[in-house]
């Protein structure tokens, strides 16, 4: 395939990966650099002919200058000649060289394109993941505290249980104390005593 029928199948598939969705991202940066490099090779083989048909062209027409040849009547000049004949050969290369550079331009802001829309989607991938880390810190914080509230239900109920156990071991008729009223006044001591403890431990950590 020639350079110039390169540059054409560049120049098409620049356009379908600048219309692909946002999904596809990571395969159309792999396939821009791809595009660039081609791109690149082709610049490298064409830059050299290029500058050598310019020099020539130049070259031709000092020449021609510097002759001085005078136009025989009834016949084509050997300027007009060379400018038919060459004129063409000429603009199809600055064409090709013109279209070389249009094409780099659009890679380049297609590059420029893809890196802004990457780094967008970066953000929003953090977004969401700073949104999960603080949904899930918020479902680890309700289950702490329904342990944390078990727990002093918990132990309440068996420092009651304890009381009450200790209770029956003393007098208390002869005390006209209540064994249920000591077990219930307990509960909240007990209680409060266990919530006090788990907040000094929270607060030395």
């Amino acid at each position: 395939m020639c350079s110039s029928d390169l540059v054409g199948v560049l120049t098409n598939e620049l356009g379908d990966q600048i219309n692909q969705p946002e999904s596809h991202v990571e395969s159309m940066l792999s396939n821009l650099s791809t595009q660039a490099a081609d791109l690149e090779g082709i610049y490298s083989n064409a830059s050299y002919r290029m500058a050598a048909t310019k020099a020539y062209d130049s070259i031709v027409l000092n020449r021609l200058e510097g002759l001085r040849v005078s136009r025989v009547e009834g016949f084509q000049g050997v300027k007009g000649f060379l400018n038919r004949r060459m004129l063409p050969a000429i603009d199809s290369c600055r064409a090709f060289s013109e279209r070389l550079r249009r094409l780099s331009e659009r890679i380049s802001r297609a590059g420029d394109l893809l890196q802004t829309q990457t780094e967008m989607i970066i953000q929003r991938q953090n977004r969401d993941l700073l949104i999960s880390m603080n949904s899930r810190a918020k479902a680890q914080l309700r289950l702490q505290q329904t342990v944390e509230g078990l727990s002093i239900a918990a132990v309440t109920y068996y420092g009651a249980g304890l009381v009450g156990f200790l209770g029956m071991s003393l007098p208390l008729d002869s005390w006209g104390i209540d064994l249920v009223t000591i077990k219930a006044v307990s509960i909240p001591v007990i209680a409060g005593f266990v919530w006090l403890t788990i907040r000094r431990v929270k607060q030395s950590k």
